[in-house]
């Protein structure tokens, strides 16, 4: 491959840049990996020109000492265009974010972003399904309509888009653009949860803290929902360490526990939240 490499082959390139950035075969080495992507962008590969846009706009260059600037949008703006260009949806959704953000110089311009979520989403690309379909729900350039906007969040969420699966969620909580039915928003919000994604996992914690099941089930709902509140809250999730903290406070699904409420209360006071700076300081003016 590295002879392949060395004759130009943009493939093999490619494939080399894969291969250093996820230290598979070889020993993970960042630097090196920008190196053979961006030699084989300058040959023209798309899926070269992509990465180069996705380090270029998070900063991923900085962090691998090649000397650049941490981030630079307007180079990512560049790389995102090229392969744009070529038809690449994803390449497509992340210049339509640029346009709709003014980022790399750009203007805002919605009607662009519109334009190249569009060409994203006609490929089925779920992020560009997404951001279509925000523009819907917003009237964000295009009229607003509540059911494009569902339409676009179920293709989305049908491909295992946690982002959309959660945004689907609350239409079906708060019957946006389709009947309102809580138990199919639970059951959209754990796939979402499942996965990682904070905002559900603090949702799904919202349904169970709620105790919405009845009384019978009541304390296992309260059980259930510190632990979303726990993985909410360990991916800096403000309001879901406050709510730990009454949880601990108030022994709602843990045993009660004061010392450990006020870890809580400072972790999300620390992070300007204004409740848990006036319960953390509560409690130390009258400890107990």
């Amino acid at each position: 491959m590295r002879l392949a490499a060395k004759q130009g082959h943009f493939g093999a390139l490619k494939c080399l840049g894969q291969l250093y950035f996820n230290g598979s075969v070889v020993t993970k080495n960042v630097r090196t990996a920008i190196q053979y992507f961006r030699r084989a962008a300058d040959c023209g590969d798309t899926h070269a020109q992509l990465y180069l846009g996705w380090y270029y706009i998070s900063g991923k260059f900085g962090d691998a000492g090649t000397g650049e600037a941490s981030t630079n949008e307007h180079k990512a703006v560049k790389w995102f265009g090229l392969a744009a260009d070529k038809g690449d949806p994803d390449a497509q959704c992340e210049l339509g974010l640029c346009h709709a953000h003014g980022k790399g110089m750009l203007p805002k311009d919605e009607a662009e972003a519109v334009r190249l979520y569009r060409l994203a989403a006609d490929q089925e690309n779920p992020k560009a399904q997404l951001s279509f379909g925000l523009c819907h729900a917003n009237g964000t350039g295009v009229p607003k309509d509540e059911v494009e906007d569902v339409r676009l969040y179920r293709l989305a969420a049908d491909q295992g888009y946690p982002n959309a699966q959660h945004e689907l969620g609350l239409c079906y909580a708060n019957g946006t653009g389709v009947p309102k039915d809580e138990l199919e928003a639970l059951r959209l919000h754990r796939l979402a949860a499942d996965q990682g994604f904070g905002d559900a996992q603090f949702t799904v914690r919202v349904h169970y803290a709620d105790g919405k099941r009845g009384a019978v089930e009541a304390e296992s709902d309260k059980i259930e929902a510190v632990r979303w509140f726990l993985l909410s809250a360990n991916q800096e999730n403000v309001e879901a360490m406050f709510q730990l903290g009454v949880c601990y406070a108030d022994g709602k699904g843990v045993t009660m526990d004061k010392a450990e409420a006020g870890v809580w209360y400072r972790r999300a006071a620390a992070r300007g939240h204004a409740a848990a700076k006036a319960r953390f300081k509560a409690r130390l003016d009258s400890p107990d």
